[in-house]
């Protein structure tokens, strides 16, 4: 997750753009995590499940 950050950062990507997708990607691996599931078998009805 930090190297995809820097790398937003890196291509000048606005502040607040990282900003957001930093607090994004902290729900989701918190949302994975609390339902104990690897983010390498997700599949689509996980990330409906996360959007709704």
């Amino acid at each position: 997750m930090e190297s995809f950050l820097a790398y937003l950062t890196a291509i000048e990507r606005s502040p607040n753009t990282v900003k957001a997708y930093t607090h994004d990607l902290k729900d989701w691996w918190s949302y994975l995590d609390g339902r104990g599931l690897d983010w390498k078998l997700v599949d689509l009805e996980v990330v409906a499940a996360f959007v709704a």
